[in-house]
């Protein structure tokens, strides 16, 4: 198993695009092609677009795609630089579309690089959703506070014992083999009832992947995302591993979910699978 082809959503304003950077970056460090798309700016979702006229939307749509034209140069010189083998797809879709093109888009890469949600109220905000969901690959989530390249020194990886939380393992395991250091912690909250030492079975298989995994129990009673986030912190992790909504969607939405609050106030770049 192995990271060759991946998918990159890029932001039109170069000046705030983090996720090109890093997934240029991950593509050099596994020699691997990298596919840039970006999703034009879409004044109809705004609330009051009912009373725009015609001639605005489109005069505003043309700028969106100049935008993203200049934004797809701007990728295809960095890739130029790093030596590394890329090229653009535009996305292009119908209104309502937009998350379920981008995930029949991301079902053919080994994984989708997109920047920390952000409420844009103009369709991006939902592009990490929209991947995670519809496309049955990982996806990276890079913090809009990123400046860093890819790096892999430490890994952290969450484990709930859950079908996402082995979802998002087995699509990081490229990534898992070409760590420095990987740390499986799991989330004590109250007295754990299944196996003796919580996370010991996925470490054993990890290993015989050639992952060495050290295995660490951390407390997170009130806020299991603020637990993560912390030890993230503490231990220098540049990378974390997990599974993305465990629960029912709608319930997460609602009620919150570590999920929402990793996406909220994450400061390392996230590797989930749902």
């Amino acid at each position: 198993m192995s990271l060759k082809d991946i998918l990159v959503v890029i932001d039109e304003d170069g000046g705030r695009d983090v996720a090109g950077p890093y997934a240029a970056s991950l593509a050099s460090a596994f020699e691997a092609h990298v596919t840039a798309t970006s999703v034009p700016v879409d004044p109809l979702r705004e609330s009051y677009a009912a009373g725009i006229p015609e001639a605005y939307v489109a005069e505003f749509r043309a700028r969106s795609e100049a935008a993203s034209a200049a934004a797809a140069e701007r990728f295809m010189g960095l890739t130029r630089t790093r030596g590394v083998s890329a090229e653009i797809v535009k996305f292009d879709t119908l209104p309502g579309r937009v998350s379920a093109a981008l995930g029949e888009l991301g079902r053919h890469f080994d994984l989708t690089v997109v920047a920390q949600p952000q409420n844009t109220m103009d369709g991006r905000e939902a592009v990490a959703d929209a991947i995670l969901f519809e496309s049955g690959r990982p996806v990276i989530v890079v913090p809009y506070i990123q400046r860093d390249a890819a790096k892999l020194d430490r890994v952290m990886v969450a484990w709930d014992g859950s079908a996402v939380a082995a979802r998002a393992i087995g699509g990081a395991l490229p990534l898992l083999k070409k760590a420095g250091h990987v740390e499986v912690v799991t989330v004590a909250r109250g007295r754990n009832k299944g196996v003796d030492f919580p996370g010991f079975n996925i470490a054993r298989h990890l290993a015989r992947h050639g992952v060495k995994a050290e295995l660490q129990a951390i407390a997170g009673e009130l806020d299991p995302a603020d637990a993560l986030l912390s030890h993230a912190a503490d231990i220098g992790a540049d990378l974390l591993v997990m599974g993305g909504y465990g629960n029912m969607r709608l319930r997460d939405l609602i009620f919150g979910g570590t999920t929402k609050g990793i996406m909220e106030t994450m400061t390392l770049p996230v590797l989930m699978a749902h």
